[in-house]
């Protein structure tokens, strides 16, 4: 397969598009986290679906699937960047951040079948275990993505100084900060996942900012 196939070329205007819809899925990522904070217990803490009814978690796992779709857009814009795709540890890593978002979209889909299951039950226990390796890829992939993108100095070209912090914030965020948490209280952990997503809408609002020239 050709590097033209593998490495789209990239137009201001697409990438702007892209950009924006990693912004949405940013906030609405944050968002849904205030919602499900916010929102009245209808079951016991023993049920996986926990705070919603077999229902609304449905429709929750739904959302947040979409949500995830929406970031992966920002990978996309990433790799029809030249900064990025002309250097192969970027590009390589860019691509490992993306499979693990298209990885965390079926992980949600597959979060479906615990509507009435038990937090403790072998089926959530193996669900709520997939989630781990598409993290892991997001984190591995911006962060290595981010140093990548220093090493090659973009951090003091005009137009795009931004670009390597905020492809590696959401890298390192995985492991300093989301792992650390998410085997905290909900509430926690549910502050952790609001913050990573924010990480997501501040590369996406940088993305929508582009001008011609830097892309």
């Amino acid at each position: 397969m050709s590097a033209t196939l593998l490495t789209p070329v990239a137009t201001p205007r697409r990438v702007r598009r892209l950009g924006a819809w990693c912004l949405a899925g940013g906030l609405l990522g944050a968002a849904e986290g205030v919602i499900t904070l916010a929102w009245p217990h209808q079951v016991t803490e023993e049920r996986f679906s926990y705070p919603f009814d077999a229902f609304w978690f449905v429709i929750a796992e739904l959302s947040y699937a979409a949500q995830h779709l929406m970031l992966i857009a920002g990978a996309l814009a990433l790799l029809r960047l030249p900064i990025v795709s002309a250097t192969r540890a970027a590009r390589i890593a860019t691509r490992v951040a993306l499979a693990g978002l298209i990885l965390l979209v079926v992980a949600e889909l597959s979060a479906l079948a615990l509507y009435d299951a038990a937090t403790d039950s072998a089926l959530a226990t193996v669900i709520a275990s997939s989630f781990m390796l598409p993290v892991l890829l997001i984190g591995v992939g911006f962060t290595v993505a981010g140093v990548a993108l220093i090493r090659q100095g973009a951090a003091g070209r005009a137009g795009v100084q931004w670009l390597p912090a905020a492809v590696l914030a959401p890298g390192i965020y995985v492991f300093t900060v989301f792992i650390p948490l998410i085997n905290q209280s909900d509430f926690i952990a549910r502050l952790g996942i609001g913050g990573w997503m924010l990480l997501f809408a501040v590369l996406g609002y940088g993305l929508t900012r582009l001008e011609d020239h830097d892309v």
